[in-house]
């Protein structure tokens, strides 16, 4: 059987992360999010699920004069296949 791989990451290696003092832009969106998503009650949670919500909070919360590519890239699996 292959193994599947996913990876979320905050920036493209050409880009710096911002950080905030309490954990980078990337972290605090993600956090954002799944503390969203918990409050939803939303149960089964899939990793796409939980990577479009970062990206909404990502862009409700970013420094306008900053910016970081949040990215998802798999192997295996496409994220609406892996649970959270």
């Amino acid at each position: 059987a292959g193994r599947v791989a996913l990876s979320i990451t905050g920036c493209t290696d050409k880009q710096t992360s911002a950080g905030t003092g309490k954990g980078g832009m990337f972290t605090r969106a993600l956090c954002r999010a799944l503390e969203e998503l918990q409050r939803e009650d939303a149960d089964g949670l899939m990793t796409s699920q939980v990577y479009n919500r970062t990206i909404q909070k990502y862009k409700e919360f970013k420094l306008p004069a900053h910016t970081q590519d949040i990215t998802i890239h798999g192997c295996g699996l496409r994220p609406q296949q892996v649970p959270w």
